[in-house]
């Protein structure tokens, strides 16, 4: 049955060293393919900036972490009874592993981090067991998608590191 991915949560570590930090805007990127369904959000690439404006974010040796919402709730039931909950739906958790996710910056002040998690929060649609076509939404919660622990240098100056930096779902989904 069907799994939604609701929200995913980065969390990153600054690299405790002069001039690690940054001013320019990181942005969180994701592709949406054709066969994850998602009552707003058009396949395709898309982007949501990190910072906040309350806070001085990516500071030499401090962590930070963000949430992009893909949508909670339920938006309703399908003809056959089933529930149809917001965010983005896969078929599968192997299928959620395929979702490709990247940072980007967007200027050539040089970031460095030497620590990143991703964790998405899951919610499931499955049959009630020994009821027919009756159906139950569980939620799975929060799921280790990434973990990267090695430093990674950004900057739009490409003598100074990746102007975008691929995140590899690596975490055990469990």
């Amino acid at each position: 049955m069907p799994y939604y991915l609701q929200r995913v949560r980065l969390t990153v570590h600054t690299k405790k060293q002069a001039f690690a930090g940054t001013n320019s805007t990181v942005k969180l990127c994701y592709k949406i393919e054709e066969k994850h369904n998602h009552p707003v959000l058009t396949p395709g690439i898309h982007c949501a900036v990190l910072d906040h404006p309350w806070h001085d974010d990516f500071q030499s040796g401090k962590s930070d972490s963000y949430e992009v919402n893909f949508g909670v709730g339920r938006l309703g039931k399908s003809f056959m009874g089933r529930p149809i909950l917001n965010g983005i739906q896969f078929e599968t958790l192997d299928d959620a592993r395929k979702m490709l996710f990247q940072l980007q910056i967007e200027g050539n002040d040089l970031w460095v981090f030497d620590r990143l998690a991703l964790g998405g929060h899951f919610m499931e649609v499955r049959p009630v067991p020994g009821e027919s076509e009756a159906y139950e939404e569980v939620e799975v919660g929060w799921l280790q998608m990434a973990l990267h622990a090695d430093d990674v240098e950004m900057s739009l100056d490409e003598n100074e590191g990746y102007a975008e930096f691929p995140i590899d779902l690596n975490g055990s989904f469990t």
